[in-house]
Order: C-alpha cells, then sequence, then structure tokens
C-alpha cells in the first residue's frame, strides 16, 4: 500500500491516530480527496461516534471546550496538542 494523505485538520490527527502503522503526508484540507466515512468504517462504534463528534465540533462556536481546542490545535499545525486533547476526550 501507498503512502496515504491525510487533511491537516482534525480528520487527519484522527486518522493518523487510528492508522497508526500506516505512512502518510500531510496535505491542505481543501486538496484532499479521501472520505473520512470511509477510513472511519473499520472502527469501534464508540470511537466513530466520538471521532465524529470531534469533527463535528470544528469550527463550531456552540461545541464542548476539549473538541473545539482539538480542532483549533489541529488547524494552526500542532499536531501533539491535539492529538493529547483528542486522547483526553476520547478517554
Amino acid at each position: 500500500m501507498g503512502m496515504l494523505e491525510y487533511p491537516l485538520d482534525i480528520r487527519g490527527v484522527i486518522l493518523q491516530k487510528i492508522n497508526i502503522n500506516q505512512d502518510y503526508t500531510w496535505v491542505a484540507p481543501f486538496i484532499w480527496d479521501g472520505n473520512f466515512r470511509t477510513y472511519m468504517d473499520s472502527s469501534a462504534s464508540k470511537i466513530r461516534e466520538k471521532s465524529r463528534f470531534l469533527v463535528e465540533s470544528d469550527c463550531n462556536y456552540d461545541a464542548r471546550m476539549i473538541p473545539r481546542a482539538a480542532g483549533i490545535a489541529a488547524r494552526q499545525g500542532q499536531l501533539s496538542l491535539a492529538k493529547s486533547l483528542i486522547e483526553y476526550f476520547l478517554d
């Protein structure tokens, strides 16, 4: 399998966390041609549901603080912070 492309936003950070053994490269979110839902189909339902919530919380000013912060960190390229917030939220 070739190198995967992940969008540099909350979706990409989630995909990178789930597919930890895959080679990947970051791409701009607006040129990413992947389908997040297809990638998530093989995940456990609890992870899939929480991941969907994280993605929906991105750019939503009414969302809970941790999911919003994870999205902001991902979009700013603060990947280790975004990963830490995602792990905190998923636990």
